[in-house]
């Protein structure tokens, strides 16, 4: 058997399991997980171009280098994706969450991840959240108060209006007993003329009983 086929047996049947095994068991739950994947990966295909470029000859590099550039540039493309894009979408929300936006939806595979990013996402889902209901909160007092206002104007012109008529009333009641002192006063300067003409006809009844005797 060839020995570029036994190198391609064992790394696709022997070091790729055992090396994600590795890297599954130390960062299944992290971000650094498809970091690592992919890096081992990457240096996976490069020990099998290296091998055929040694086993062959140093003329096969000329079409072996590229490919080899091609794989690493696939392979870091495909983990930037995959750890750029979730990053990339909590930023877009938290920036409008910062705008007052508490409308904002989370993807449902960004909230399933199994590392660092979902966490965040779970937070930020749980933050949006108590916003909305002090949001709500603070509308309900707005509201309140609103009401507690208008109801506090109301009493307030009612109260005016209260007193208005009272001192109205005052008025009125002060006007009449202005008018009852003067017809007392009037009454009592009549009373006076009535006495003083009493006593004027009982002395000229007097005296003219005098001058008859």
């Amino acid at each position: 058997m060839s020995p570029f086929i036994i190198i391609i047996l064992v790394v696709v049947f022997g070091l790729l399991p055992f090396g994600y095994l590795v890297v599954w068991l130390l960062y299944r739950n992290s971000i650094i997980y498809i970091t690592a994947l992919s890096t081992f990966i990457a240096s996976m295909g490069q020990s099998i171009i290296s091998f055929y470029i040694g086993y062959k000859g140093l003329v096969h590099m000329t079409y072996l280098i590229p490919i080899g550039l091609v794989w690493l540039v696939s392979i870091n493309w495909i983990a930037k994706v995959y750890i750029r894009k979730p990053i990339f979408d909590l930023n877009s929300k938290i920036k409008q969450l910062s705008t007052g936006n508490l409308n904002i939806v989370i993807d449902r595979s960004t909230l399933d991840s199994k590392n660092e990013i979902g966490e965040i996402a779970i937070s930020i889902k749980e933050l949006v959240a108590e916003l909305q209901k002090v949001s709500t909160d603070i509308n309900q007092c707005a509201k309140h108060v609103e009401d507690m206002s208008g109801r506090l104007n109301h009493a307030a012109s009612n109260i005016a209006d209260g007193a208005s008529a009272q001192s109205a009333s005052v008025e009125e009641l002060s006007s009449s007993m202005q008018q009852m002192a003067a017809n007392i006063a009037e009454n009592a300067f009549s009373s006076r003329q009535t006495e003083q003409m009493a006593v004027s006809s009982s002395s000229n009844i007097i005296e003219s009983q005098k001058s008859m005797k």
